[in-house]
């Protein structure tokens, strides 16, 4: 009897195990899924242009998902996204009036922006390597995004028509039965000029994915 309510437990263990742990080999090769995202454009290290400086706003993406398993710990995919990225552009007015100390129209004055926005359609190639397996899945992600620009607000202030950016991320896979939820921090950094100006002067992307997968 104590053995007979021993195996029972075992057998009961085994059945949970991978609904629980989320073991790989059941997954689906094939998964699709949504996903969108929240980011924001640092202008940190770009040098001031005179009296002008540069500010992100914070903009999203979001869209389907698809991934292909090659073995247990790498995976390829890509996505379909829209995203909107925005930017603002201070002038600064103290900076001319330290210039112009005796001009009236700038005594007092504090500063004036202008808001640019930008919509893009982004079709990235990724490529994923599953760090560490359990009931919480740990991966480290690389993509190259293409980014096809749909509208902008301002010709001016207008993103160039097509961007390359490499993106870096490390996430985290929540099994929830058939059903898994990734949430990943990242980074990207523009690989060609994001306007008609010298490379050097790019923002860089900060900003937290959240993807809902069909696992199995």
């Amino acid at each position: 009897m104590k053995l007979s309510k021993s195996f029972s437990i075992l057998l009961f263990f085994i059945i949970l195990s991978p609904t629980v742990f989320g073991q790989e080999q059941n997954d689906k090769k094939l998964v699709f899924g949504l996903g969108s995202s929240l980011d924001l454009s640092s202008y940190g290290l770009v040098d001031d242009r005179g009296p002008f400086t540069y500010r992100g706003n914070l903009g999203f993406s979001g869209g389907l998902i698809s991934r292909y398993s090659l073995s247990s710990k790498l995976w390829i995919g890509s996505k379909i996204y829209y995203s909107v990225k925005s930017y603002q552009e201070v002038l600064d007015y103290k900076k001319f009036a330290a210039l112009n100390p005796n001009d009236p129209i700038y005594v007092g004055a504090n500063e004036a922006y202008s808001k640019y926005g930008n919509s893009f359609l982004e079709i990235p190639a990724e490529v994923g390597y599953l760090l560490k397996e359990g009931s919480t899945r740990f991966y480290s992600t690389f993509a190259l995004v293409n980014s096809f620009q749909l509208s902008n607000s301002d010709r001016y202030g207008s993103y160039n028509s097509y961007l390359l950016s490499a993106k870096l991320g490390f996430g985290f896979l929540f099994i929830l039965n058939k059903l898994g939820i990734y949430v990943e921090p990242q980074t990207r950094f523009f690989l060609n000029n994001v306007q008609g100006r010298d490379r050097k002067m790019n923002p860089i992307q900060f900003g937290i994915e959240l993807q809902l997968l069909k696992l199995k």
